[in-house]
């Protein structure tokens, strides 16, 4: 009965949708996470992607071999941005237009199969490195006559160490996000400082030693821009880095033209001569651009029987599955002060989430289902699903807390009435035209219908960025937020430390708190991987937030035209775009399949 009324309500969120974009007034959509600090590293293995059994599914393999140069590739990008600002961003939906520009200390790998991890790391910015027999210093040599922009004021003229001394000064002074990474900042923090002992070296020290470094580093956490941006380049709207493409024109709210730059390192790379990205934030206007052939992609906000119906009106393009793969993303629910002492109440607003139900309703799972393609969901838990470390909370393997994640309004009455809710007004306080299409509708819902008298309030982008900070707080009952990292302990740490960018309550939590800081220090990765699934099941029984869904809770499909080639790799970083520019080298054009 429930899941019928649940479609229900989506379906009717879904049609109030449609007639507004076809007003040209419709900001809804799905959106990827663009609150501070954001999605896509994991461990070495993860969920699997769906299963095929309508014969519609292009091929997934590597194209590398078969590439020719030339070619302008137009994408789609829902999320307008505040800056370009390469270490005062705080919107991850930033990181996707900073990152082809800019270089990052090293990159991560990538793979068409399988999730690749940190020992696919390479160099960038930096050729080499290693590591003192301590453990504590990392020193990394710089990629000789690695060149920034041509264009003035840089000029074509290769990186220095003065460069990577002042982008990681600014970094300290500026940046919202290092909290993760700097012990200065937060006790979760691994990086004591750099040192730049001559002309050609970096070194890392680090409090302890710490093996996910590398990884830390492929992150978003340190774009290297030129030592000019001080006081000679508006870094907010232009950019003048050493990546493999570069910025030439930018419209905000419009577009942004990039090129390929022709000094990369990697010969004869990128294949394409640029790309355009395009700010389209009407699903309607997106379906008409891609129809035309002036989109070659569909994104996140093509609902599925848009994607269906687009495949058996254009046959020629290519469905393809999304990545499951990436760094830990999630939207939780954050619990305000009426929550903050009581498990009881926290508990039993966790098991007013039917989570199946909303997985099902809210991603159209059945659209595809109907179609022969196996869509497969994950419940998320305290750890996003997408870490490879990840306990499924609908399993018994989260030990006892694996029952505050299953659907039961009836224990959760008792529990609210054993608290003392009185049937108070409660508020649930969210950012307005922001996450997953319908989740939202069917979060407050569900809350409503298991005897909750809570409403929903929409908050503008810098308000809701003040709740989110207060970290409950701030405010009284619930929060819809976000939160994500480059591996598992790093979201661990950002989201249940004091000083974490993420953090869902101001105070350190008993028992967990310490149990993260001391699991971040181990070194053998066997022993990391258990207590990092013990954190989980300490946090089934606290649940100091309610885990709602990921950044991937669902695998679906998206369409490309048949002219782009080698589109659908797996890359660490918050996705495939936002943390890492590498797999954009190896896009082309087959200018023989577009008529």
């Amino acid at each position: 009965m429930h899941g019928n009324y649940w479609q229900g309500i989506l379906n009717q969120r879904l049609t109030r949708r449609r007639a507004l974009a076809a007003t040209g007034a419709s900001a809804l959509g799905a959106a990827f996470l663009a609150a501070c600090g954001g999605d896509d590293g994991g461990g070495s293995s993860g969920p699997t992607g769906p299963v095929d059994r309508s014969g519609l599914l292009a091929p997934i393999r590597d194209e590398t071999s078969a590439a020719v140069p030339g070619g302008t590739f137009p994408y789609n990008h829902s999320n307008n941005v505040v800056t370009l600002d390469p270490h005062a961003t705080f919107n991850a939906a930033a990181f996707g237009l900073i990152a082809p520009a800019y270089s990052t200390m090293v990159k991560y790998g990538k793979d068409t199969e399988n999730f690749p991890g940190p020992d696919k790391i390479t160099g960038d910015a930096m050729q080499s490195w290693e590591t003192s027999p301590d453990g504590l210093r990392v020193t990394y040599k710089l990629r000789p006559n690695h060149k920034f922009d041509s264009r003035a004021p840089t000029n074509g003229r290769a990186m220095t160490v003065e460069d990577v001394r002042w982008s990681w000064q600014r970094v300290k002074a500026v940046s919202p996000v290092t909290a993760d990474i700097l012990r200065e900042k937060s006790p979760t923090g691994t990086i004591d400082d750099f040192e730049f002992p001559d002309a050609n070296t970096v070194v890392v020290k680090l409090v302890e030693p710490y093996g996910g470094l590398q990884e830390t580093l492929a992150y978003w956490y340190l774009f290297i821009g030129p030592i000019e941006g001080e006081d000679k380049i508006d870094l907010k709207n232009e950019m003048r880095g050493s990546g493999p493409f570069r910025m030439e024109r930018y419209q905000p709210s419009v577009d942004i033209d990039y090129v390929r730059n022709p000094d990369w390192y990697e010969k004869g790379q990128p294949f394409l001569d640029g790309f355009k990205t395009l700010f389209i934030t009407e699903p309607a206007a997106q379906e008409a651009q891609f129809q035309a052939g002036n989109l070659w992609t569909t994104g996140a906000d093509f609902l599925p029987e848009t994607i269906l119906r687009l495949k058996k009106d254009f046959p020629a393009v290519e469905m393809r599955p999304q990545s499951v793969y990436g760094a830990p993303g999630q939207y939780p629910l954050l619990f305000g002060k009426r929550f903050a002492t009581d498990a009881r109440m926290r508990r039993a607003a966790s098991m007013l989430v039917d989570r199946q139900a909303m997985l099902e309703a809210a991603y159209g799972t059945k659209t595809y289902e109907d179609a022969g393609l196996d869509v497969k969901t994950y419940w998320d838990g305290h750890l996003a699903n997408r870490a490879g470390e990840w306990v499924d909370p609908s399993t018994d393997e989260l030990g006892e807390g694996a029952k505050f994640f299953k659907y039961d309004p009836a224990e959760a009455k008792k529990l609210f009435d054993a608290a003392g809710y009185k049937n108070e007004k409660l508020h649930l306080d969210f950012r307005a035209g922001f996450g997953p299409t319908g989740v939202l509708d069917i979060l407050h819902g569900m809350l409503q219908s298991g005897g909750l008298n809570v409403d929903q309030r929409a908050n503008e982008a810098n308000a809701w960025r003040d709740l989110k900070a207060s970290a409950g707080a701030g405010f009284d009952d619930f929060l819809w937020s976000t939160a994500n990292s480059y591996n598992a302990e790093g979201f661990l740490a950002t989201k249940y430390t004091t000083g974490g960018k993420d953090k869902v309550t101001p105070n350190a939590i008993p028992g967990i708190t310490d149990s993260i800081l001391r699991m971040r220090r181990e070194v053998d990765n066997a022993k990391r991987v258990d207590m990092v699934k013990q954190i989980q099941k300490d946090l089934a029984m606290e649940m100091p937030d309610l885990p709602v869904v990921s950044t991937l809770s669902v695998a679906g499909y998206q369409l490309t035209q048949p002219w782009l080639r080698n589109y659908r790799w797996i890359v660490p970083g918050f996705n495939q775009w936002a943390s890492s520019a590498r797999p954009m080298t190896v896009f082309w054009y087959d200018k023989s399949k577009q008529t």
